[in-house]
């Protein structure tokens, strides 16, 4: 089954982040443009358009890499909004990296011990609000 998304189409099983690149290739320019040694572990399987790049730090902490759908800029700003409700102790993911890639911005992000939500219960929805 072929697959389209911003204009690229890839085949089912194709590991291709939502611009047109392949996962190693992101995770490539990542470790070029900051020397971080994220090693590639494989995909989600759910979220936006597939799931995002699951990798490893040197250190075997675990991270997310997410593309962005916006510039450099704005995607500092909303990484520093995150990381200001990580310290207000809110259950969202650290963003480590925001690295301008050839073909968009991604996200290094901490990745949190979860899965996908299936539904909200009404403490979570209290919470939230």
């Amino acid at each position: 089954m072929t697959f389209t998304s911003l204009g690229v189409k890839w085949e089912r099983g194709e590991a291709m982040n939502p611009r047109g690149m392949d996962d190693r290739s992101t995770i490539d320019q990542i470790n070029e443009s900051t020397g971080a040694g994220l090693i590639m572990e494989g995909r989600a399987s759910a979220g936006a358009l597939g799931g995002a790049i699951l990798a490893r730090w040197p250190d075997g902490g675990q991270a997310v890499i997410t593309v962005f759908h916006g510039n450099r800029r704005v995607a500092r700003r909303v990484a520093t909004a995150v990381n200001e409700l990580v310290v207000a102790g809110l259950p969202v993911p650290r963003h480590d990296l925001v690295v301008e890639l050839e073909h968009g911005v991604a996200f290094v992000q901490q990745r949190l011990p979860s899965g996908p939500f299936l539904k909200f219960s009404e403490s979570q929805v209290d919470a939230i609000l």
